[in-house]
């Protein structure tokens, strides 16, 4: 499980990095960047992939809790008590609402558009922060540290 672990999370964070260096590079004048096209479905793939992949560490949660109690009872206690599984239906709604957004905006001409897909990439880069084992050490100081980290690394 441990590879699938490490698995999903570079997967996660590619998928993260791809909105935003995308939506970053949608806000510069066709003049001052090479000429760079991306699919709409990149995009869109992108940000479905996002749920899938933040799903790994619950499924671990799960497993590990797993004993008299069905895996599907387990599954939903993590899912609705724990920070992690309740962070992970955020995740599911807003990389939902975002998809839509993608599908029926025109995220790639109109710079609002962009700044927005900046915002939701920022604000699923936050929520996946708020569940990291920094967070879990060092509560705000490592929700911080890994939001930042996270930050960096999406737009670089």
């Amino acid at each position: 499980m441990a590879f699938l672990s490490i698995l999903s999370e570079s997967l996660l964070y590619v998928s993260l990095s791809i909105l935003m260096g995308s939506f970053l590079l949608f806000n510069i004048p066709d003049t001052d960047k090479p000429p760079l096209k991306v699919p709409k479905g990149v995009l869109l793939s992108a940000v479905a992939s996002i749920p899938f992949l933040s799903i790994v560490p619950i499924l671990e949660v799960a497993a590990s809790l797993y004993g008299k109690q069905g895996f599907g009872q387990v599954l939903a206690a993590v899912l609705f008590t724990f920070d992690i599984g309740i962070a992970w239906i955020f995740t599911f709604f807003l990389s939902s609402l975002f998809f839509l957004f993608i599908w029926g905006a025109e995220v790639r001409t109109k710079r609002l558009h962009s700044v927005a897909g900046i915002l939701l990439t920022i604000s699923l880069i936050w929520i996946v922060s708020f569940t990291s084992h920094a967070k879990s050490i060092a509560e705000y100081e490592g929700f911080l540290a890994h939001t930042l980290h996270f930050l960096a690394m999406s737009v670089w």
